[in-house]
């Protein structure tokens, strides 16, 4: 499960959560999964997308791109259309608008016992 916390300036935290298997879009217009309002958020700026086992941060073509903390590193910019694999604990910044990222393991979601298998 994908969970993310959204500070946006001057607005009280908002956070979400979603399936594995939903891609999930994020920007300014209103048919994103996460609609984020400042003028400086493209309209569609970028999603999360689980693919080979991980979660994916995907630039979509946004005009300012991202810059992206993980835990115990320096921030880097992730440019235009760029692509990177989340852990979770990262913190996603889009000017005044901070997205913070954990990732909850599909083992975790899906305890199972001896007899569950038969």
């Amino acid at each position: 499960m994908l969970r993310v916390a959204i500070h946006t300036e001057g607005e009280s935290p908002k956070i979400v959560e979603f399936p594995y298997d939903q891609r999930v879009t994020f920007g300014r217009a209103d048919d994103n999964d996460i609609v984020l309002p400042p003028s400086y958020v493209s309209r569609q700026h970028g999603e999360f997308l689980f693919e080979e086992g991980a979660w994916w941060l995907i630039d979509r073509g946004s005009l300012t791109g991202m810059s992206i903390t993980r835990p115990e590193s320096e921030r880097r910019h992730l440019p235009r259309g760029g692509r990177e694999e989340l852990s979770g604990g990262e913190a996603i910044e889009i000017l005044h608008t901070l997205l913070r990222v954990e990732i909850k393991p599909i083992e975790s979601l899906m305890p199972l016992e001896d007899d569950d298998w038969w």
